[in-house]
This record gives structure tokens, C-alpha cells and sequence, in this order.
């Protein structure tokens, strides 16, 4: 069906479906019509029950105000729910703090037991004061474990009478809640007490930590400008050369400036990070106490915990404080690890400093050494060079009757080869003659079997000629059996073609009998053409010319191959590892090709 055919179609079943539609959309226009303009036709409307509408009103706001309760029930449980998760997640990561905690508690534990094993029993004073402490940490430990058990049985003990009451159903009771309630107060009153005298003793001790701490902070702010320019021990070492420890002291120079430059570089880079926020020290301790319970990753838990313990600070106080206290951390460490490494180049250096002084001193001595050796040497030169001399004229005394013996030693030998080279040249002339004689032999015997190449070459030739004659007439009788079969075929092909004509003027007497004769049609008229159409598609049929090949192609399609049962049998023998031998060679030649040969292929060069 062409495009033009589909859209006739589909416009004739639209103005069949129209009508009806129409007349819906007329409807409900004169309806609104009519409602909105005025009672044109006024028995079409009923009175309104306005008694009826309020009761509806009233069930649907009954409905609303059910479905808000439900709605804020659903929001102050899904409130509790995260308030209960993210006590969760504090717990866990207070279990994992409590664990570490206490595997470093116990590998220090364990290092001091080794550490005072080592040290401390060979001095009795050192001894006596670690007992001391120990003990003191054992009453603190019973006094704390003490003090837990005080706090936490009261609660435990109410904990399990609220559980056994709400069993056992007897909290209805007035007499009971009474009881309960009053040991509730009692134990709350007990707590609220405990807790202030806990953030009494608090108090105390942050004010007798807080020189401690500030001493400690100080020696760490101060200890990194300790021990500048060249160390004492280097500076009282024994040097030869007044340069080599000028060019030491410029070295220890250096370290220090590329150390106070990187200070410095921290420093501006605090600053730029610092904010203008201040902050009272118990709110710093109390930061500082809760930063360190949490790992990195739980910053979500900790920024939650500080924002239920202070109150009066808000996230966004919270998170700058906490931006400037992790710069101020990362300042520490870099500037301890800057200090460390600087302590390790110093002492490097010193020790370099010691060695290079100590090779100085030592290269001092070896020349020294070295010029008393070369006086010796030289006197040593003077008493070799007098033996040399003597061994010299010697060894000329020795080279010369030496030279007379090998002169006469050589004239015996020159003597000896003349010899040698005459009894050679006699033998010589000898294999010479031999050789000739060999030579002439070697030729007459060529000239033979040249002759009897010749003989042959005759005899064959006459032979080809009879055999020329031969084929010259089967060629001519060949020739003869193809012009007799070329004009069988012949005259076959006018007989198929006569046939063929007989039978195609039957067929155009049954063609005019049932031929129909076709209808005017004006659309056809006008629309395209198969030849426009062609020309319309030439260019999409472009690149398929292009793709095609030069020359068409005649022989054998991959998929020809594959259909052959030949093929799949070799296939198949080729995985099993058979087609290379004799029974693969049978089956192949049994099974038969896809199509038959042509007789007029067939060879009849060997029959």
C-alpha cells in the first residue's frame, strides 16, 4: 500500500467516526452553555440539599483531621526512628573506640611490664616510687569500679521492677505507681547530686591540668627553635683546614634557613585558615575531648553529639571551629614532622661534620707519612738504579752470545729448507704429468657421450614426427564429431524455438479471451511513476554500486561451501584429529557433492 493509499484510507474512517463525536462535544457545549448564561431550560436542574453538603463536609473534615493525626504520628515515629539509629551509630562507634582504646591500654600495659623488668629492678628508688603509683592506680581503679556499681544498681533495680510490674500487670495499682514514682525521684535526686559534685571535681582538675597543659603547649611551640646554628660538639672538634669548618658552619646555616622558611610557609598557611572565633577554654576541652572519641569518618556522629552537649553553639559555629581546629592539628603535625625531620638532618650533618674532620686529620697524617716515604724512596730509587745498570750489562753480554748461537742455528735451517723445497719441486712435476694424462682421458671419453646424445636426439625426433601425423588426424576427426554436434544442437534449438512460438500464441488466444480491461482512474494520473520513483531513489542506491564488485563472480559462496556435506564432515574429523589420515580419505570420497558434475566437464583425456 503506497502513502498515498494509507492516507485516503485513514480520512475516509475519520469522517465516518466525526459525526458522533460532534454531536457529544455540541452537547456538552450547550450544557455549560446554558449553566453558565442562565436557566434557559430550567426543569433540566434540581434544588440543592444544603443540609446534606454540611454533613459531608463535616465527614470529610473528620476524615482530614484522622488523616493529619496519622501523618504526624507517622512523622513523630519516623523522628524517633532516626533519633534511635543515630543513638545506634554513636554506640557502635563507642564500641569501636572502647576497643581500641583498650588494646593500646593493654600493649602499653604489657610494654611498661617489660620496660620495668629491664630497668627498674636494678634501681630500688625507681622501684619504691613505681610501687607507689601502682598502688595508688589499684585504689583508683576500686574506687571507680565502686562508684559504678553505686550509680548503675539503682537503675538496674528499677529497670527490673518496672519489667516484673508490666508482666505481672501490677502497676495499675495506685499504691505501686506511687512506690515507683517516689523511687524514680529519689533515684533522680541521688543522680542530679553525683552530677554535681562530678562537674565540681571537673572544675578542679581542669584548673589544675590547665598550667600543665599550657606548659606542655609552650615547650612544643618552643622546642623547635632549640639547639640553632652550629651544634657545641661540632664546634670543639679538632679541624686542620680553617676553610673545610668555615664551609661546615655555612652548611648548618642553610639547614636552619630551610627550616625556619618551611616554619614560616606553615605558619602563613594557618593563618589564612584561622578565623576570628574565640572560644572559652571549657568549650575547647570539651571539642577537643569529644574530636578524639571518633574517628574521621564518623564526623557526622561527632558534629551531632556537640550540637546536643553545647547547647548554645550552632552547626554552622560548630563546623568553622571545626575547620579551624583540624588546620591547627594539621599545622602541629607538620611542624613536628618538619621538627623531627630537621633534628635528623642536624644530626646527620654532625655525624658527616665528625667524619669529614676525622678524614682531614687522617689525610693530614698520610701526607705526612707520605713525605717521609718519599725521602726513603728516593735514596731506596738511587741504590736500585746502580743494580739495574749492572743487570743491564749483563743481560747485553747474554743477548749477544745468544745472538751468535741463533745465526748459526739459522743457517742450518736455511740449508734444511733448500733441500725441502727441490725434493717438493721433483714431486710436483710428477702429480703435474699425472694430472695431464687424467685430463686427456676425461676427454675422449666426453666426446663418446656427446655422439650418443646425438644418435638419441635423432631417433626421438623421427619418432615425434610419426607420432605429429597420428594426432593431426584424430585432431581432424574431433573436429569433424564437434561441427556434426554443433549442428544437432542447432537444429534442436529451431525446434525448441518453433515449439515456442506455437506455444506462446496459444497462450495470447487464452490472454485475449480472459484479459480485463482496466477502469479510468485520475490518481494514477498524478502520482509517481516507477521511473520517477527510481530516479528519486538513485542516490540511496549509490554506495550499494560503488560497494559491488568490478567483475561478477561465478564460482563457489561461502554459504555453498558450508552447506556441503563434504565440508562438515572434514570439520568434524578435524576436531576428533582424524583428517590427516587414510580412513578420513575413504569417507570423504564416498560421500557424494551437492550437485552432480557436467557431463560436458567431464575429462575424456584418460578413457
Amino acid at each position: 500500500m503506497s502513502g498515498r493509499d494509507w492516507r485516503k484510507m485513514v480520512a475516509k474512517h475519520r469522517e465516518k467516526a466525526l459525526p458522533m463525536d460532534l454531536s457529544q462535544e455540541k452537547n456538552k457545549d450547550s450544557l455549560v452553555h446554558s449553566f453558565v448564561c442562565g436557566s434557559r431550560h430550567p426543569k433540566k436542574y434540581s434544588e440543592v440539599n444544603y443540609d446534606e453538603l454540611l454533613s459531608i463536609i463535616r465527614d470529610k473534615k473528620g476524615e482530614s483531621k484522622e488523616q493529619s493525626a496519622r501523618v504526624r504520628r507517622l512523622a513523630r515515629r519516623g523522628s524517633d526512628r532516626k533519633a534511635a539509629l543515630v543513638l545506634e551509630k554513636h554506640r557502635q562507634a563507642w564500641i569501636k573506640s572502647w576497643k581500641k582504646l583498650k588494646e593500646n591500654a593493654d600493649s602499653l600495659s604489657n610494654e611498661l611490664d617489660e620496660w620495668l623488668t629491664i630497668r627498674i629492678l636494678n634501681h630500688s628508688q625507681l622501684l619504691n616510687e613505681y610501687n607507689v603509683i601502682l598502688k595508688d592506680f589499684t585504689e583508683l581503679q576500686k574506687s571507680w569500679s565502686q562508684f559504678k556499681d553505686n550509680i548503675t544498681t539503682d537503675i538496674t533495680n528499677i529497670r527490673a521492677r518496672l519489667y516484673n510490674a508490666k508482666r505481672c500487670k501490677s502497676s495499675e495499682k495506685p499504691q505501686v505507681k506511687e512506690e515507683m514514682r517516689t523511687e524514680i525521684n529519689r533515684v533522680k535526686e541521688l543522680h542530679k547530686e553525683t552530677w554535681l559534685l562530678l562537674e565540681a571535681e571537673w572544675i578542679l582538675i581542669n584548673d589544675e591540668l590547665r598550667p600543665i597543659r599550657s606548659e606542655i603547649m609552650t615547650y612544643a611551640e618552643g622546642e623547635a627553635v632549640l639547639n640553632r646554628g652550629v651544634a657545641e660538639e661540632v664546634w670543639f672538634l679538632e679541624c686542620p683546614d680553617e676553610r673545610l669548618r668555615q664551609v661546615m658552619s655555612e652548611e648548618f646555616k642553610s639547614l636552619d634557613e630551610h627550616y625556619q622558611a618551611q616554619a614560616n610557609k606553615l605558619d602563613s598557611q594557618l593563618k589564612e585558615k584561622l578565623l576570628n572565633e574565640s572560644w572559652s577554654s571549657e568549650d575547647e576541652i570539651h571539642f577537643d575531648h569529644v574530636f578524639d572519641q571518633y574517628p574521621p569518618n564518623e564526623r557526622g556522629l561527632r558534629i551531632d553529639r556537640m550540637m546536643k552537649e553545647m547547647t548554645h553553639k550552632t552547626r554552622q559555629e560548630i563546623v568553622s571551629y571545626e575547620m579551624q581546629y583540624c588546620a591547627l592539628k594539621y599545622y602541629k603535625k607538620q611542624l613536628g614532622l618538619l621538627t623531627s625531620w630537621w633534628k635528623e638532618k642536624r644530626k646527620e650533618l654532625i655525624v658527616k661534620t665528625k667524619q669529614i674532620y676525622a678524614q682531614a686529620i687522617e689525610d693530614q697524617r698520610e701526607r705526612k707519612h707520605f713525605e717521609e716515604e718519599k725521602i726513603s724512596h728516593q735514596q731506596l730509587c738511587m741504590k736500585l738504579a746502580e743494580k739495574v745498570s749492572k743487570w743491564r750489562r749483563d743481560i747485553l753480554a747474554r743477548q749477544e752470545e745468544e745472538a751468535a748461537v741463533t745465526a748459526r742455528r739459522m743457517y742450518e735451517l736455511r740449508a734444511a729448507m733448500e733441500e725441502e723445497e727441490k725434493r717438493e719441486k721433483e714431486k710436483r712435476k710428477v702429480i703435474k704429468e699425472q694430472l695431464s694424462q687424467f685430463h686427456s682421458e676425461q676427454e675422449g671419453a666426453k666426446q663418446e657421450r656427446i655422439e650418443q646424445e646425438k644418435e638419441r636426439s635423432l631417433a626421438l625426433r623421427e619418432q615425434i614426427k610419426k607420432q605429429l601425423l597420428i594426432d593431426r588426424e584424430r585432431a581432424m576427426y574431433r573436429s569433424h564429431l564437434y561441427d556434426v554436434k554443433l549442428q544437432e544442437q542447432a537444429a534442436l534449438r529451431e525446434e525448441l524455438e518453433k515449439e515456442d512460438q506455437r506455444k506462446e500464441k496459444r497462450l495470447e488466444k487464452l490472454r485475449r479471451q480472459v484479459r480485463v480491461e482496466a477502469a479510468s482512474d485520475t490518481d494514477r494520473l498524478i502520482s509517481e511513476t516507477e521511473a520517477s520513483k527510481a530516479r528519486s531513489f538513485k542516490t540511496e542506491d549509490t554506495m550499494s554500486h560503488i560497494t559491488k564488485p568490478l567483475f561478477p563472480l561465478y564460482s563457489f559462496t561461502s554459504d555453498k561451501i558450508v552447506e556441503d556435506k563434504r565440508f562438515k564432515v572434514s570439520e568434524a574429523l578435524r576436531d576428533i584429529g582424524l583428517l590427516s589420515t587414510e580412513y578420513a580419505r575413504e569417507i570423504i570420497a564416498k560421500i557424494p557433492p551437492p550437485l552432480p558434475p557436467r557431463p560436458d566437464q567431464e575429462s575424456t583425456l584418460f578413457k
